[in-house]
């Protein structure tokens, strides 16, 4: 049984302390529900109830920047790592973000952090890398692509071209 958005909701914002904890309930607001706003009430929610929570500002940065909110979302994300320094996912969300705002060395920098923190972070190796190919840094591109590969990813052909390794088999 597949429960309505909307009850889902409002069960997530009658306990605003739970959602600050819960790792996985911005992924799920946004995209299983479709809801952007209520996703968005719901962390804003938690971020009152738990303003301490690194979580929750985290989510609310994800949820921020989903809708198109990068001066919010930045500030959710500075938030979260004010409030805890070793939090590699608001580090990695907050270098994807800055990645748009073509900040690459604040990303690069973020990126580098969240991997020090996380080194089985294969997504923050695959999203360094392309921001050393955008700054021409094939040979760290590569050792980051080579890495994100060792730690299961698959990475799109025309990357692996990028930086001279052979697709995957």
């Amino acid at each position: 049984m597949r429960l309505a958005p909307a009850l889902i909701l409002a069960a997530l914002l009658s306990a605003p302390a739970d959602v600050a904890a819960s790792e996985g309930a911005a992924t799920y607001s946004i995209t299983d529900l479709g809801d952007l706003p209520g996703a968005r009430r719901c962390f804003e929610a938690a971020v009152a109830a738990s303003p301490q929570s690194a979580n929750a500002w985290t989510h609310l940065g994800v949820t921020l920047q989903t809708g198109g909110d990068t001066a919010a979302a930045l500030t959710a994300f500075n938030r979260a790592i004010a409030l805890n320094p070793e939090n590699a996912e608001a580090r990695y969300n907050r270098a994807n973000l800055l990645v748009s705002l073509d900040r690459l060395a604040d990303a690069l920098a973020d990126y580098t952090a969240a991997i020090a923190l996380h080194p089985t972070f294969a997504d923050a190796h695959y999203n360094r890398a392309v921001a050393l190919l955008r700054r021409g840094e094939v040979a760290a591109a590569r050792a980051d692509i080579e890495a994100y590969r060792r730690l299961g990813g698959r990475p799109p052909a025309a990357v692996l071209k990028l930086v001279g390794l052979p697709p995957d088999g």
